[in-house]
């Protein structure tokens, strides 16, 4: 049965549409801000007009209720699909649909109006390359692995196989990273590497607080690839007198006698307040791992001082001076700015 279909946004994603609509013998009427976008769709769509969907007074123009389906494949610039879409609503259209590049934008469409969403095919093609170079990397030295090409393959590999470590990629095509984190958490603490173009620190946090164990923005280098697989494997293979659970922790020159409640740096003993020693303390049973400000401030204070991290700010520093004055001016605590602390291992 033919419909009339209103196609917003004409990227490599919306030209794909508009192809399909075009087999299948439906009216389109395309939009798009830029003409030479407009002139290439042309011979297969009913017409198309260059104009702003993010115009209200634009969209009224079009008789946004006439259409079967109003198809917003804007995507990349998730604000303005997300604006298109609650317009084309408060217009009356029938049906929305809405295009999403992270998983995490579904239930915000879906709130906005949309009906249903969708997410571009070529997110699987994207992944492949960076997966293959990956998989050469890892077999050239000789680290056994499993591929998986989408978020519900890997959890399921996770589960079947058990492995040392997982290296996750957040823009996979069927779900978002973030929420595969959230998912192997539920049930393993199986060391997770994000490997991501998103290079904001609101999503580094995110994946951080999550459950992730590190952080590796694209572009990268096999090297430093290979050193963070390093590092989490020496963090795994630790000795029994460097585990978290026995009463002595020991990395480098630091000490911390758990059961005696006490700190010690080259056999000095570091005195402490009981707000550092905790914090002191957590830091060394996640020894190696970033622990973003929300996580440390709830650990230590709990959900009421969740966004208080001036507060921490100042602790961690009285806490790093302290170290820093015992140990000739170094500091096993690592700052990531905007982020969280880590402790480094003495062996880094």
């Amino acid at each position: 049965m033919m419909k009339s279909v209103l196609l917003i946004g004409l990227g490599r994603f919306g030209q794909s549409v508009a192809e399909k609509l075009n087999e299948l013998h439906h009216q389109v009427m395309a939009i798009d801000k830029n003409e030479e976008r407009i002139n290439e769709i042309l011979p297969i769509v009913t017409d198309a007009q260059i104009g702003d969907a993010t115009s209200i007074a634009f969209l009224k123009t079009l008789g946004v209720d006439n259409y079967d389906v109003c198809f917003v494949a804007i995507g990349e610039d998730f604000q303005s699909s997300l604006e298109t879409t609650a317009l084309l609503k408060e217009l009356g259209a029938k049906k929305m649909v809405s295009r999403a590049s992270r998983e995490m934008h579904k239930k915000f469409l879906l709130r906005n109006g949309a009906d249903e969403v969708v997410y571009p095919e070529g997110q699987l093609a994207a992944w492949a390359p960076i997966r293959n170079l990956i998989s050469v990397t890892l077999e050239a030295h000789e680290y056994r692995h499993i591929a998986a090409p989408n978020g519900a393959t890997a959890i399921l590999e996770a589960s079947s196989h058990n492995p040392d470590i997982m290296l996750l990629d957040l823009g996979l095509p069927d779900m978002d990273g973030v929420e595969i984190i959230r998912k192997i958490r539920s049930w393993s603490n199986l060391p997770i590497i994000v490997i991501s173009a998103r290079s904001d620190d609101a999503d580094k946090i995110e994946a951080l607080d999550a459950g992730a164990d590190d952080y590796l923005t694209k572009p990268f280098s096999v090297d430093e690839l290979l050193a963070r697989l390093r590092v989490t494997l020496r963090r795994l293979n630790q000795t029994p007198s460097d585990s978290p659970d026995t009463a002595v922790f020991s990395n480098g020159d630091l000490k911390i006698d758990y059961a005696a409640g006490c700190a010690y740096l080259k056999d000095e003993e570091l005195h402490l307040t009981p707000i550092e020693y905790k914090l002191l303390c957590l830091l060394a049973r996640n020894c190696g791992k970033v622990l973003t400000h929300k996580y440390i401030t709830q650990q230590i204070w709990g959900a009421a001082w969740e966004n208080n991290a001036a507060s921490l700010r100042v602790f961690m520093a009285t806490l790093r001076k302290k170290l820093e004055a015992s140990d000739g001016g170094a500091s096993c605590i690592q700052t990531h700015v905007g982020i969280g602390y880590r402790m480094v291992k003495a062996s880094e």
